[in-house]
């Protein structure tokens, strides 16, 4: 029961909040709905120093992750491109520290947190 409801509640997120997004490996292409979300990762250097990192993230449904009709998963070197106007900008998927590119948002396993970071301006 509770996987059902988080479910609901992830699809009624992308419905209320939800950015058409278009995701990207190579020239193959799908567009998408998607939750903007921001993690923070830090790792600690050889000496002792601390870096913070933030990421842009995009919450998706699994099952609407598809590229030339097949489920797939994020893989670093991925894009996403996000409209904001006229301007379009591309974030790269990848793993920050330890951290892989992507994590399930939910216990039911619906929906894709993925990591990005900016990296151009079309």
């Amino acid at each position: 029961m509770l996987e059902t409801a988080a479910s609901w509640a992830n699809a009624q997120l992308r419905q209320a909040t939800g950015k058409m997004v278009t995701y990207r490996r190579g020239l193959v292409t799908c567009d998408l709905t998607a939750v903007v979300g921001r993690s923070e990762f830090e790792s600690q250097g050889d000496y002792g120093v601390v870096t913070k990192v933030e990421s842009r993230d995009y919450l998706v449904a699994v099952a609407d992750l598809r590229l030339d009709d097949q489920q797939i998963y994020p893989m670093s070197g991925d894009r996403i491109e996000e409209r904001f106007g006229e301007t379009l900008v591309a974030y790269e998927v990848m793993a920050f520290g330890n951290e892989p590119c992507y994590r399930y948002s939910d216990p039911g396993r619906t929906t894709l947190r993925i990591h990005t970071k900016q990296i151009e301006v079309l």
